[in-house]
């Protein structure tokens, strides 16, 4: 099994109370409104692991670059792990940033949604 099958089995792993608790809301989908705040909750997760791991990786790179000893290659791969985990720390971003700012333009308030049914 490789490093990054272990450290997904362990990220899920540390998701599981999150998921389990996530589900006694009681939260009603069968309303837009719950709809959207359960998305809301999910992507306010999404982006929280997100940083995280994405903190972790580049943790990890900063050590195999320093560990490295001046080998190109490991340094390559460092650098790399670095660019890959700033850019799943700007997906993460967007995946914040969108719904808000789609929600501005249309001038429309989350929690309008969330109180209304349709």
């Amino acid at each position: 099994m490789n490093r990054v099958s272990k450290f997904a089995i362990i990220g899920f792993s540390l998701l599981t109370p999150a998921l389990a608790m996530a589900q006694a809301t009681g939260v009603d989908v069968s309303t837009v409104g719950g709809l959207v705040g359960k998305v809301n909750t999910f992507v306010k997760l999404a982006v929280a692991v997100l940083f995280v791991l994405a903190t972790i990786f580049i943790v990890m790179a900063a050590f195999k670059y320093l560990t490295g000893k001046g080998d190109p290659n490991e340094i390559k791969k460092a650098q790399a792990m670095i660019v890959w985990a700033i850019v799943a720390m700007v997906v993460a971003l967007f995946a914040w940033a969108i719904p808000k700012i789609v929600t501005n333009f249309l001038g429309v308030s989350v929690s309008n949604i969330e109180s209304s049914s349709f």
